[in-house]
């Protein structure tokens, strides 16, 4: 989402709010049927976001999309399934009714989400993502992680990165082949859209993962060492409305070893109106308060949880920060930048899943602008290039140098 869309929906947001004591009707625009706190309107879909904004993919390979919407509330929907998706060379990548785009060809597609009005008389709602798809040849394949423990009983999840010639990196996880060299010791099942191992017995054995024509080694352990406890970190914490926090989840074993297990645990908080906590325990705080998190772990018919408190306290952001500050760099090469904001609390905060990010170039550099990935960037074509950041009321810049340097 850019920032100009970012403001714009602000003011959309701050406007309803302003025509809601005014009264409405059923379609959710305030009239004399409906409005105030004692009849409010039903909530609408005001925008429509696709995400990645912007993503190169391979020949052969595919990209998943996600279609968020905002209501006139404030609050946001997963509308994937919703969503008509459409592309504008479905001979260069076609795309699913589920948001899976699939590279056929080399070239740059737009890719459309529509989404439909609930009430007659509403308005139609689109956004529009840049997919290229690249015929770069495949230089490297690897796997994460590349080493692992478990117990006999548990499981592992993987996924295999693809780096290509012109700079690009990609999971390539559904499309690898994966196999298990000692079936006996570990299986592994990539069916479900994951490359996921399971240990059976004692041992070491290592995971395999096959794309084009490379090929990448995993070490896998599996252990007979009985479970102690579980432990996720860090305890208590009190972090600023808006930001978010990484738990790890560790299960200790009788003899002293630990384990990471943050990506087998069950993550949820008490009070998700105060904090959302998602399947790889990274949280978001939403509003002042206190809630609980809790872990749960559960294989070879064992459960075992733990909790802690989390904080949301209102502590205003001072300043932004974007790093690197100046990067030169040849075509082709890929990176991340890092928001950092600073509290009024003390608190300095790593904001760059929370930021909204852009480039003054889109033709010299391509960066993530939202999500996971959000701050990654690809260095595309020779010549400079602003990178900002914009969180909460605070913008922050970087500049980019291009070179044709020979890597």
């Amino acid at each position: 989402m850019s920032l100009f869309k970012q403001l714009q929906r602000n003011l959309i947001l701050f406007t309803l709010l302003i025509l809601a004591g005014c009264g409405g009707d059923d379609d959710g625009f305030p009239t004399g049927a409906c409005g105030g706190t004692d009849n409010p309107c039903p909530a609408y879909a005001i925008a429509l976001d696709i995400t990645p904004s912007n993503s190169v993919i391979a020949v052969s390979t595919h990209q998943v999309y996600q279609a968020i919407a905002t209501y006139s509330d404030g609050e946001t929907k997963d509308v994937t399934q919703e969503v008509n998706w459409t592309s504008s060379e479905p001979a260069l990548a076609s795309i699913s009714a589920g948001g899976v785009a699939q590279g056929s060809l080399a070239g740059e597609v737009q890719i459309t989400a529509t989404l439909a009005p609930l009430q007659e008389g509403g308005s139609v709602l689109t956004d529009t993502a840049i997919l290229k798809v690249t015929d770069a040849a495949l230089t490297a394949l690897n796997i994460e992680p590349a080493q692992a423990q478990i117990l006999v009983g548990m499981t592992q999840n993987y996924r295999a990165l693809a780096l290509f010639a012109d700079g690009h990196q990609q999971d390539v996880t559904n499309e690898a082949s994966w196999t298990s060299l000692d079936a006996d010791i570990a299986t592994l099942d990539n069916t479900g859209g994951a490359a996921v191992a399971s240990g059976l017995a004692v041992g070491v054995t290592q995971v395999k993962a096959q794309f084009s024509a490379q090929e990448a080694l995993a070490t896998l352990v599996v252990l007979a060492t009985k479970p102690s406890r579980l432990l996720i970190t860090p305890l208590d914490e009190a972090i600023p409305n808006g930001t978010s926090l990484q738990y790890q989840a560790h299960l200790i074993l009788e003899d002293g070893l630990s384990i990471d297990v943050t990506e087998q645990s069950i993550w949820h908080t008490a009070a998700i109106d105060i904090a959302a906590i998602d399947e790889q325990g990274f949280l978001v705080a939403k509003s002042l308060g206190q809630t609980q998190v809790q872990a749960t772990l559960v294989f070879a018919g064992a459960s075992l949880s733990d909790s802690t408190s989390i904080t949301v306290v209102d502590a205003q952001v001072s300043n932004l920060v974007v790093t690197p500050a100046h990067r030169t760099v040849p075509v082709g090469t890929t990176g991340s930048y890092v928001a950092t904001a600073y509290f009024s609390d003390g608190q300095v905060k790593d904001v760059s899943r929370e930021a909204v990010w852009s480039a003054s170039q889109t033709e010299v550099v391509d960066i993530v602008a939202q999500g996971q990935n959000a701050g990654d960037a690809i260095a595309k074509a020779v010549g400079i290039s602003n990178i900002s950041a914009s969180y909460q009321a605070l913008d922050a810049d970087a500049l980019i140098e291009v070179t044709d340097a020979v890597i």
